[in-house]
C-alpha cells in the first residue's frame, strides 16, 4: 500500500496537481482498479487540501479522470458528486453537470435540478438532468415530471425546441404512476420510527402495549439517529430505525457509506427482515471478505453476494435493491451482486417472507450515514 501511495503521490507532484507541502492519505482502497484508484487518491488530496490553486489543479484533472474511467455509471456519479465540492470555476462546474447527465443515475438527476437555479449553470443541468431522465423509461414519475417541466422552462433559447419536443414525448408515452418518491426529507426523522420487537411479537401486542412501546423506541431513535448536512447519520448507539409505512413490491434507491471503526457493520432490512448486508472490514483481515449486497440471513437459498464490489471504508456507495415477492435483486455501485434470490422468513423459517412490512435501516454498533432514501413501489399484479 505504501510504494502505491508512493507512486500516486510522485505522478501528481510530476504533474503539479498535488503542491510539495500537501497532506495525501494515499488510502487506496479493496479491489479498485488503477485508474479508480488514481480517481480516489486526487479525491483524498482534495479533502485534505485548503489551497484554491491546489484544488482547482486537481479538480481540473480529477473530472475527466472520472469522465474516462471504465467505472460504472454508480461510480462516476459518486464521484462526480463529490468533486462538486471542490469545483472551484463555473467551467469546472458545468464539466461536472454535463458528465453527471452522462451517468444514467436517478439520483444524479436529483442532483443536478436545483442547479437550474444557478444563471452560470442552469442551461447545462437544465441538459443534464433532461438526458437522464428521457433516457431511463423506469424513472417517469410524479418528481421527474416535475423536473422535466423545470427544463423546459429553462430552455428558453432558439434551440430549445428539440428538447422540449423529447420531453414532450417522454411524458406523453411513459407511465403517470407516482413512481421513485424519497421517504427521508433531508431534515429530520419525518415518516421515520424506532424499532420495537420483530413482526411476530410486534403482531401478538395489544394495542395499549404497542402504542407504549413505540412511544418509548421513537424517544431513542431520536438520540441515535441524527441528521446532518442532509445525511442521515447512525451514531453507533441505539436500535433499527424503521420506516412508518410498511412495503410490499418495491425498487429502492439508497446512497451509503461506513465509517472507520473496529468493525464497521450495517445493513437494510427488507419487509422487517434481515437483511442486505452491509459489511464490515474486520473480514478483509481474516481473508474472508465477502462484499455487500448479500442476503446475509439466508440458509437455504444464496447468501453471498455474486462479487465484490464495495469501495473503500469512509467512501460513499449506492444500492438499488428490488424486490418482488419473495426474491430479491440487488445493485452495489452499478454491479449486480444479488440476482433474484429467495429471500428467506429469519423470524419464522417455516413461512414465506411477509408480503407486506416496514423497511428498516440496521443498528449495528457502527457508524453509518445515508442519504438518498427513495422508493419506487410496484404495484403486484
Amino acid at each position: 500500500m505504501k510504494k502505491i501511495t508512493s507512486f500516486f503521490t510522485a505522478i501528481l507532484l510530476a504533474t503539479g496537481l498535488l503542491l510539495p507541502n500537501s497532506v495525501f492519505t494515499g488510502d487506496v482502497g479493496l479491489l479498485s482498479d488503477e485508474q479508480t484508484d488514481t480517481i480516489y487518491a486526487m479525491l483524498d488530496i482534495a479533502r485534505n487540501s485548503k489551497n484554491k490553486d491546489e484544488l482547482r489543479n486537481v479538480t481540473e484533472a480529477l473530472i475527466p479522470a472520472i469522465n474516462k474511467s471504465n467505472a460504472t455509471g454508480a461510480i462516476k456519479y459518486l464521484c462526480l458528486r463529490e468533486a462538486m465540492l471542490f469545483a472551484q470555476t463555473d467551467k469546472q462546474k458545468n464539466d461536472i453537470l454535463r458528465h453527471l447527465g452522462n451517468t444514467g443515475q436517478y439520483q444524479a438527476m436529483l442532483f443536478v435540478a436545483p442547479f437550474m437555479e444557478n444563471r452560470a449553470l442552469r442551461r447545462t443541468a437544465a441538459l443534464a438532468a433532461m438526458n437522464i431522465a428521457i433516457s431511463n423509461p423506469s424513472f417517469a414519475g410524479v418528481e421527474t415530471t416535475k423536473i422535466l417541466k423545470k427544463v423546459s422552462k429553462t430552455l428558453i433559447n432558439a434551440d430549445a425546441g428539440n428538447p422540449r419536443q423529447s420531453i414532450k414525448k417522454y411524458l406523453d408515452e411513459n407511465q403517470k404512476e407516482e413512481g421513485f418518491v424519497s421517504i427521508f426529507n433531508g431534515k429530520n426523522l419525518e415518516g421515520w420510527k424506532g424499532l420495537v420487537e420483530n413482526p411476530l411479537k410486534r403482531a401478538k401486542m395489544t394495542p395499549e402495549a404497542l402504542t407504549a412501546a413505540q412511544e418509548k423506541a421513537d424517544l431513542e431513535a431520536k438520540t441515535a439517529w441524527i441528521v446532518e448536512n442532509g445525511e442521515l447519520l447512525f451514531t453507533g448507539k441505539g436500535s433499527n430505525l424503521c420506516t412508518n409505512k410498511s412495503y410490499g413490491d418495491f425498487e429502492m434507491l439508497v446512497d451509503w457509506k461506513l465509517y472507520p471503526g473496529p468493525a464497521p457493520d450495517a445493513g437494510i432490512y427488507l419487509r422487517g427482515t434481515p437483511q442486505v448486508q452491509i459489511w464490515e472490514t474486520y473480514r478483509v483481515k481474516t481473508k474472508n471478505y465477502i462484499g455487500s449486497g448479500g442476503l446475509f440471513n439466508n440458509k437455504q437459498n444464496m447468501s453471498d453476494p455474486l462479487k465484490i464490489a464495495d469501495k473503500k471504508i469512509g467512501e460513499w456507495n449506492t444500492f438499488r435493491i428490488r424486490m418482488i415477492g419473495e426474491r430479491v435483486s440487488v445493485w452495489l455501485n452499478g454491479e449486480l451482486v444479488t440476482d433474484n434470490v429467495i429471500m428467506e422468513n429469519y423470524w419464522d423459517s417455516s413461512q414465506p417472507i411477509f408480503p407486506t412490512e416496514q423497511i428498516e435501516l440496521q443498528a449495528h454498533g457502527s457508524k453509518v450515514a445515508y442519504r438518498d432514501i427513495l422508493i419506487r413501489e410496484i404495484k403486484r399484479l
